[in-house]
């Protein structure tokens, strides 16, 4: 493993964690007030709020950022723990890529969704 990229994972792990806070509460926002306007609410084409609202946007029956908070928060433990030079099992690092590949995957789905279905785009 390179020096980086431990420091990769905790960084870009720690701003993957930060985009599904702040989308959760956008979502909260949005289910206390519907009319609300959302940070992130640009324009048409640049908007959180028409996408979070979306059958996409709950892909598995539940709030999709759910599944950053679970996941980025793995992949920031996993940084900090390589950091540290903790020696884990092979088994941990092919999980690890297991679930980045899930994780692309279902960026593309949701990118092409976002463009092809929904016709607007969240920045987060």
């Amino acid at each position: 493993m390179s020096r980086a990229t431990p420091w990769i994972l905790t960084v870009g792990g720690g701003l993957g964690l930060l985009a599904s806070f702040e989308l959760i509460v956008d979502k909260l926002a949005l289910l206390a007030d519907p009319d609300a306007v959302l940070s992130c609410d640009i324009n048409p084409v640049v908007s959180c709020g028409s996408v979070i609202l979306t059958e996409q946007g709950s892909a598995f029956g539940f709030a999709n950022p759910i599944l950053g908070l679970v996941g980025f928060a793995v992949v920031v433990t996993l940084g900090v723990l390589a950091i540290a030079k903790v020696e884990l099992p092979r088994w941990v690092w092919i999980g690890l890529n297991i679930g980045a590949l899930f994780g692309v995957a279902f960026m593309i789905w949701l990118m092409l969704q976002s463009l092809y279905v929904i016709g607007a785009l969240c920045p987060w």
